[in-house]
């Protein structure tokens, strides 16, 4: 199974994110690339819904492994950990600190590859971190595939158009989730809610069922990298 590992940078300034960008594509992405990690998407937060100043990242690995050898690359002692220094150095510019979180995927959530070949757009991305009840963290995005993307998101009388990007949940912690959807996969369409979707039944039938494995939630509204694989 793959591994996911999401990076939440809190800039320096908001405006450090263009700066960032540059340079996240210019020097870090082909280090990166030499150890087959692959970049499911890369935003920079809006101040409509959560937090301005911070940058999300999504990486894809094959699995632990794959993970660990990014770490010793990272942090060993050769001349691939000389590199990311070097790098680390440079983020420092833009970055004040990151926040990491090791994530697994639902049985729905697309691989990069996938997603890759489908086209994936989205103008601006909703980034959900949920608190679930304990040790249902992982039975969370399961139940969201099943209860809100199949019988409201895709609704056949009224579809939400709704993309899933990534379903997953947080390994080492007890409580977390992580959803991200396209709202749009340009700004013509970019839809962040409708009122009239409340009045679908499934909203309330999720709603009621939701309720029972999470505690809260917190939504972010972003925007992509120009390198962003989602964008």
């Amino acid at each position: 199974m793959a591994v996911y590992l999401q990076h939440i940078h809190t800039l320096r300034s908001p405006s450090a994110s263009s700066r960032l960008f540059d340079a996240v594509e210019a020097d870090y992405l082909p280090l990166v690339e030499r150890f087959d990690v692959r970049l499911v998407g890369y935003w920079a937060t809006t101040s409509i819904q959560g937090r301005s100043g911070e940058a999300v990242a999504i990486w894809e690995f094959d699995d632990y492994r794959h993970l660990a050898r990014l770490a010793r690359a990272e942090h060993g002692a050769d001349a691939d950990a000389a590199a990311f220094r070097s790098w680390s150095g440079h983020q420092d510019e833009w970055v004040e600190r990151t926040e990491g979180l090791i994530c697994l995927p639902s049985s729905t959530t697309p691989t990069v590859a996938e997603l890759k070949e489908q086209g994936a757009q989205a103008a601006m991305v909703c980034h959900e971190t949920v608190h679930c009840a304990p040790n249902r963290h992982s039975e969370y995005p399961e139940r969201l595939n099943e209860m809100w993307t199949n019988r409201f998101n895709r609704n056949a009388e009224h579809p939400k158009q709704r993309q899933t990007i990534g379903l997953y949940y947080a390994k080492w912690t007890n409580t977390v989730a992580v959803n991200i959807w396209g709202l749009g996969q340009t700004w013509d369409t970019v839809t962040i809610w409708d009122e009239e979707w409340e009045k679908d039944p499934n909203f309330d039938l999720w709603n009621t069922l939701g309720r029972e494995i999470r505690d809260d939630f917190f939504d972010r509204f972003m925007v992509p990298a120009p390198f962003s694989t989602v964008r």
